[in-house]
This record gives structure tokens, C-alpha cells and sequence, in this order.
């Protein structure tokens, strides 16, 4: 009688992760809407700089005003930048959205791309 072979355990994926602006707020958020911190996700210190960029150029804004001083197609490309680098370094382990844009980050080349990571 021949056994039945144990599939491979695989743990499921982690929470998705959502690129979005708020005053004070890290720009990077779990789907049920909870702040996530840089160190609790492990980025390396140059993705960590560039959000820490993007938030403060936000937050450098007069709440009042931002519709008007902020420049929102650039802040929204950098946005979209951000969400491909952020899923680049989690890779498969989680779905990564920009919400700018309501649109899932999706690698084609999954190996390739996290070749191309720098190290920290």
C-alpha cells in the first residue's frame, strides 16, 4: 500500500500592506487599517528614507492648503515609486497597493527583481 505524501506546509501570506499618506503617519498601513512601522516590517535604512522623505513632504504642507501647494502628480509618481520598492524587498510574502491609484504592485520576474534590491 503505497502512502500518501504530506504536501510541503506553507504559511500563509502576510498581511497586505497599503502605500497611503496621513498626517504623522509612517505611509505604509495593513489592509484593516492599522499603522505599521518601518522596523516592525525589517526595511533596510534606504527604503526607510525614502518614505521618511515622502511623509515629510506631506506633513511640511499647511493642512489647509494642500490641494492647493502640493504638487499631487509628482507626489502621486513618488507615491507609486515607493509601493514597487516597498514590494520588491517583502517580495511574495505579502500584497502590496498603492492607494493613490487603487492598484495592486505586482513583479513579473519575482527572482529577478529581488536580485536587483540593493544590500543594506
Amino acid at each position: 500500500m503505497k502512502r500518501k505524501q504530506k504536501k510541503p506546509y506553507h504559511s500563509p501570506p502576510e498581511d497586505d500592506l497599503r502605500v497611503d499618506i496621513d498626517w504623522g503617519s509612517s505611509g505604509i498601513w495593513t489592509r484593516d487599517l492599522k499603522l505599521r512601522h518601518y522596523s516592525d516590517l525589517k526595511l533596510p535604512d534606504w527604503l526607510v528614507d525614502r518614505f521618511r522623505y515622502w511623509t515629510g513632504w506631506y506633513n511640511s504642507q499647511q493642512p489647509e492648503r494642500v490641494s492647493e501647494t502640493l504638487d499631487s502628480e509628482l507626489f502621486d509618481a513618488y507615491g507609486l515609486s515607493l509601493a514597487v520598492d516597498l514590494k520588491r524587498v517583502v517580495g511574495e510574502r505579502r500584497r502590496v497597493f498603492y492607494v493613490g491609484r487603487k492598484k495592486e504592485i505586482v513583479l513579473v520576474d519575482e527572482r529577478r527583481v529581488r536580485e536587483s534590491v540593493p544590500p543594506e
